[in-house]
């Protein structure tokens, strides 16, 4: 015996997930906010790398506190993610 799922819509879906969501609203948002973090992050690191790339790349030997500063963020935001 099939059951017919043609009556089935999409809204039909949604609402009842909302519905149930209701529910388990801290969860599903927490779930939703680790998530993002990581992908904010894998975005975010390599503009590090490259702000630490200039850095080094300057060849200016006064600015040796701020690649270090910047190497110890980059270590952070890897930690984090």
């Amino acid at each position: 015996m099939t059951k017919n799922y043609s009556s089935l819509h999409r809204g039909l879906v949604l609402k009842y997930f909302w519905q149930v969501m209701r529910q388990y609203k801290v969860s599903f948002f927490t779930v939703i906010f680790t998530m993002a973090v990581p992908f904010i992050l894998d975005i975010f690191i390599p503009l590090q790398y490259l702000r630490l790339w200039n850095v080094i790349s300057n060849k200016d030997f006064i600015d040796v506190n701020h690649a270090h500063l910047l190497l110890l963020q980059v270590l952070a935001l890897h930690v984090a993610r």
